[in-house]
């Protein structure tokens, strides 16, 4: 997409808005490098985009600071309404709303749920989503299996709008190890459902803050997230701040807001 956007002729301006992280993690140790989806927009043959957009301060910083010569700009990609339908404090159902592919860690979702499921016998939930692909929802179902969670997972189509899906769950999970916001997430916020996540970039704490709005645990694993889940569930009073501060994270982003950033973009 980015060589037949770069390709166009006489363009007025063209903008590449990067929805993810534009980063992925080695195999082995802790450095980066850049998405092969995303070198054609940050490491161009040729032409160039004029403005790459993201949803961060943080993230425009890190690739002003490996690629001085771009234009970035911080521009939100999502607005939100908070919605009073929601008054869940425990833990009897979690739900996760979105894209049912690899780069989303589904395996790693499920793990979760298995290791909340040594708690909450009974616990449920429900992946709204589309997989990515015929051989991954096989693979998925084939985990589901595996975890013995048959009779604690709901997969249902995803539909637009989605706001029923969030009347009755008490927690929004996500094992993502990466993100470039979380427009997931903070719909769910905006409906006063917390969120749990890894600590990963770059929700953790431009969106998710631990302990004020939402769960994150810096250990990339399963049962480090779901012990944080359990301990913070155990007092419902927490929950409940939880709730009101994932909801006043959510006003902040209203679409006055949105328009505003995007017209100085594109004035």
């Amino acid at each position: 997409m980015a060589a037949g956007v770069l390709g166009i002729d006489t363009p007025k301006r063209t903008i590449a808005y990067l929805h993810d992280s534009h980063l992925q993690k080695y195999a082995t140790g802790n450095d980066y490098f850049v998405k092969g989806s995303y070198q054609a927009v940050l490491q161009p043959r040729g032409r160039e985009f004029n403005i790459i957009a993201v949803a961060t301060a943080q993230q425009a910083a890190q690739i002003k600071d490996q690629f001085p010569e771009r234009v970035v700009r911080q521009v939100p990609t999502i607005f939100t309404k908070v919605v009073e339908d929601n008054t869940v404090t425990d833990l009897k159902k979690v739900l996760y709303v979105g894209r049912l592919a690899p780069d989303k860690n589904i395996e790693g979702l499920l793990k979760i749920v298995a290791a909340l499921k040594q708690h909450y016998v009974t616990i449920q939930l429900v992946m709204q989503g589309y997989f990515a692909s015929t051989d991954y929802e096989k693979q998925i179902l084939a985990e589901i299996k595996a975890l013995n969670l048959v009779d604690n997972v709901t997969i249902a189509p995803y539909e637009t709008p989605v706001q029923s899906a969030y009347q009755d769950v008490g927690l929004f999970i996500s094992a993502s190890l990466s993100e470039g916001f979380g427009m997931n997430m903070l719909e769910s916020m905006a409906h006063g459902v917390p969120v749990a996540c890894y600590g990963a970039l770059y929700a953790r704490d431009n969106l998710v803050v631990d302990g004020y709005n939402g769960i994150y645990s810096d250990e990339l694993n399963p049962t480090a997230l779901a012990d944080k889940i359990i301990t913070a569930f155990a007092e419902p009073l927490n929950i409940m701040n939880l709730k009101v501060q994932a909801k006043a994270t959510a006003a902040q982003y209203q679409a006055e807001q949105l328009v505003a950033a995007w017209q100085q973009v594109l004035n």
